[in-house]
C-alpha cells in the first residue's frame, strides 16, 4: 500500500521555519526550489505550534511533516531510528528549536508518470501548471524499494511512501505521522 504523508495535526504540534529567516540565514527562500539543499543549507530556526481544529495538540512529535512540503522534520529518536534507511532516499539537514536539534530530511527522490497508474489517476492543471488531483493510484511493485518519494502527477508537491516505511516508522514507536490513504486528499482537510 502507499500512503500520502500528513502531519498529525489532531494530536502533535505542528513543525515551522519561518521562510523570513531562512532567507536572513540563506540569503535567498526561493534556493529551496532546488533539487538539492545540502550545499546552501545553513541550521536556522525552527518552531512547533498548536494548529489542531480543537486546539488540543500539545506533544511533540518525533517526525512529522513540514507544511505539506517535501519534507518531513525528526528528532533525534527518530533520525537515530531512520537515517541509515532515509539516506538513499534524500538528505539530512541541521535544524535547531529551542536549542534543541532537529533534522530536515529533505525527500530528492522524485518519480515519473510510469509509476502512476495513469487509467485510475486524474489530474486538472490550468494554465500556470497548478495540479489539482481528482485521484490518485500508483504502480505499486515499480515502487517496492522505494520508501519516500514525491510524484511528478502532482508536480512533486508532496511526499508518499510505502508500506515498509509505514512499518518501520511504527516498529520504532515514532509518533506524529498521518499515513493518509487519501491520495489525491480528496476528502481530508
Amino acid at each position: 500500500m502507499i500512503y500520502k504523508l500528513r502531519a498529525n495535526r489532531d494530536k502533535y504540534l505542528n513543525f515551522f521555519i519561518d521562510p523570513y529567516d531562512i532567507e536572513l540565514v540563506m540569503g535567498d527562500y526561493f534556493l529551496l526550489g532546488q533539487p538539492t539543499w545540502a550545499d546552501f543549507w545553513k541550521s536556522v530556526n525552527a518552531t512547533f505550534y498548536e494548529d489542531s481544529d480543537h486546539g488540543g495538540a500539545l506533544l511533540m512529535p518525533d517526525i512529522t511533516v513540514w507544511g505539506t512540503s517535501n519534507c518531513l522534520a525528526l528528532n533525534q529518536k527518530a533520525y537515530d531510528a531512520l537515517s541509515v534507511t532515509l539516506q538513499p532516499f534524500g538528505e539530512f539537514l541541521q535544524v535547531t528549536s529551542e536549542g534543541i536539534p532537529y533534522r530536515v530530511f529533505h525527500s530528492t527522490l522524485q518519480t515519473g508518470l510510469e509509476f502512476v497508474d495513469e487509467t485510475k489517476s486524474k489530474r486538472t492543471i490550468d494554465e500556470v501548471d497548478y495540479v489539482e488531483m481528482q485521484s490518485l493510484v500508483f504502480n505499486e511493485k515499480l515502487l517496492e524499494k522505494k520508501l519516500v518519494f514525491q510524484t511528478e502527477f502532482n508536480n512533486y508537491r508532496n511526499m508518499y511512501c510505502t508500506e515498509a516505511f509505514k512499518s518501520l516508522v511504527e516498529s520504532k514507536g515514532l509518533k506524529g505521522l498521518y499515513f493518509s490513504t487519501d491520495l489525491a486528499c480528496v476528502n481530508e482537510p
